[in-house]
């Protein structure tokens, strides 16, 4: 029997502070994360996970699964680099059958492997057997700015999993394209809303509401249980998980689970993580006054993006209060709380708290405290591994706050 298994490469430092707290193939892109769009792909759900050890803990209490170790019994298995922008077409290209083979692109990347279950590498990061290997042209994230970058050609292309067309009877709203777009049986959409699918297709999940004269422009993922707020401006590229709440104006942003954004205020091309809040007439940037391209804190430097468009990089349980500014590309690190007039840093380090005027450290308890508080909000347990995890960046992004 054949196994499938993800894989987390050494370039996922690239994309700290959003993979401090996941693996980068829990990252979504699209409708899905890069984790489930391979599932989707190959038609079955991954046996095991291979990821930083300081996650092994964490993403075994998630996952359910075998992780940083092989799964039990005999046979093949396929290794894929959890970077991968899979499609339904990812199985042609590296399949889940043959002869013992290893994939890279042309810049010599391993993009996955065909091997053995007794030949895998029994911790992280994999060492891959000697095998015979094939180059092959494949899209894989380099940056974290790809993210949203890809995300609205994403969600068109994972819209196909959804009948769109179908919705279940509306009353005032307005429907542009109505083909494109669905709404599942167990959605809200109330009065005064204007969904225009012309450019791209709109999917509103189980149990999502999106409040009276909202207008959302395809491509748009509203994720369960999530919500658009009275009056909110959703452009396209815009995906939002499970339990979301949002408002004002965005565009090309992802938002990976349980962030809110409620108020007016401005969000574009950006990636938000889990546990987030903003406070209301939170703004940020995303193009420079001269038009140059965007740079961007990353691996101990700043990196060019080559876009013009880049707006704000959020870790997990980061904070703003109200009237908040953020500069063009700015990223801000895992429970991070911003207030006060001015724009703080272009990169705040993880555990920081204050404004533009100063930083100091955001004390670990009182951050833990507030985690705590915040996850039960939405009846979800702050649990043994995830608060250790927690610990772990705390203490391993002391110096980037200056040893504290």
């Amino acid at each position: 029997m054949s196994r499938l298994i993800l894989f987390e490469d050494e370039a996922v430092s690239r994309f700290l502070p959003l993979t401090w707290t996941r693996p980068l193939f829990a990252l979504r892109c699209g409708i899905f994360t890069l984790h489930e769009a391979v599932e989707r792909a190959y038609g079955t759900v991954a046996d095991a996970l291979y990821v930083r050890p300081f996650l092994t803990d964490v993403v075994r209490e998630r996952s359910g699964l075998a992780v940083n170790a092989p799964p039990a019994g005999e046979g093949m298995a396929l290794l894929l680099n959890g970077r991968l922008l899979a499609s339904q077409r990812l199985p042609e290209t590296i399949p889940m059958w043959g002869e013992p083979c290893l994939y890279r692109n042309g810049a010599g990347e391993v993009l996955g492997a065909w091997l053995p279950i007794s030949a895998l590498s029994p911790s992280w990061p994999l060492a891959f057997p000697k095998l015979p290997e094939k180059v092959v042209d494949w899209p894989m994230l380099a940056w974290p700015w790809e993210l949203f970058q890809q995300n609205g050609d994403r969600i068109t292309a994972q819209a196909a999993h959804f009948p769109r067309g179908e919705h279940p009877a509306l009353r005032g709203v307005h429907l542009i394209d109505v083909e494109q777009i669905y709404i599942a049986p167990s959605a809200t959409v109330q009065p005064g809303v204007v969904l225009d699918a012309s450019a791209g297709p709109i999917v509103i999940d189980e149990g999502a509401t999106v409040m009276a004269n909202a207008v959302v422009q395809g491509p748009s993922y509203v994720g369960p249980h999530s919500q658009i707020k009275v009056g909110a401006k959703i452009y396209h590229g815009t995906s939002m998980g499970q339990q979301c709440k949002v408002g004002g104006e965005v565009e090309e942003t992802i938002f990976q689970r349980f962030s809110n954004k409620q108020h007016d205020g401005f969000l574009g091309h950006a990636f938000v993580g889990e546990w987030c809040n903003f406070g209301a007439d939170t703004n940020n940037s995303d193009l420079k006054n001269n038009y140059s391209t965007v740079s961007v804190w990353s691996e101990g430097a700043w990196r060019d993006s080559g876009s013009m468009f880049v707006g704000l990089m959020m870790g997990d349980h980061a904070k703003t209060g109200i009237n908040s500014s953020l500069n063009t590309g700015t990223v801000v690190g895992v429970s991070c709380n911003l207030f006060g007039a001015g724009l703080p840093p272009k990169f705040v380090p993880s555990f920081s708290w204050g404004s533009a005027d100063a930083l100091t450290t955001y004390q670990l308890d009182k951050a833990l405290e507030t985690a705590e508080r915040v996850m039960a909000r939405r009846n979800v347990t702050l649990s043994v591994a995830e608060a250790d995890l927690l610990r772990h960046i705390y203490h391993a992004t002391a110096a980037e706050r200056g040893g504290t």
